[in-house]
């Protein structure tokens, strides 16, 4: 019988239900983007700060957890996901935001964070986390570049590799800030 589960760091995840904000962290920070093809390592987790960087105040919960699904399906490059893939992230994501009782974004808002994410590539390409190649395809962004190096400067691999590093912990510690602003 097949059943939907998933083994994460904090544990099994059960069907209808979603990783712990640890759980996420740690995977997102130790999941290398373009699927480690970059000249440089860079993961997830530092991407999603980089999106949350470059949203309004009230968007920037939802940019640092656009890839969330990802802390269970890995990061799938986007011109290789299936419809299939798009939408089993949908539903994950989704159960995120019921678990810590956020409403997701609006349409309007959603596309404002679907911009942030490809401007962020942009400063990745450039900044050596994606490959050359990719160079042709997105121009330079330079104020992108510089979020970007910054990140890539200031988290170390030990920062981020480690299940107690300093940008698990700043992931979660962005998560709370973030999750408050959505109040005010």
């Amino acid at each position: 019988m097949h059943r939907e589960i998933f083994h994460t760091f904090g544990g099994v995840v059960e069907p209808n239900s979603a990783p712990t904000l640890k759980s996420v962290a740690v995977s997102l920070c130790r999941i290398c983007r373009y699927c480690g093809n970059g000249e440089k390592w860079f993961p997830v987790g530092l991407h999603s700060m980089v999106v949350a960087d470059l949203l309004p105040p009230h968007l920037k919960f939802h940019g640092l957890l656009h890839d969330e699904p990802e802390c269970c399906t890995n990061d799938i490059p986007h011109d290789l996901k299936t419809k299939w893939q798009r939408m089993f992230e949908d539903t994950l994501l989704s159960r995120f935001y019921t678990s810590v009782g956020v409403k997701p974004p609006s349409l309007e808002e959603f596309k404002q964070i679907k911009k942030a994410d490809y401007d962020a590539v942009h400063g990745e390409v450039w900044c050596g986390a994606g490959t050359k190649a990719l160079r042709d395809r997105y121009d330079r962004i330079p104020a992108v570049e510089h979020i970007t190096r910054r990140y890539m400067k200031e988290y170390s691999y030990a920062d981020c590799l480690d299940s107690d590093g300093r940008a698990v912990k700043d992931f979660i510690r962005l998560f709370n800030l973030y999750k408050g602003l959505l109040k005010a």
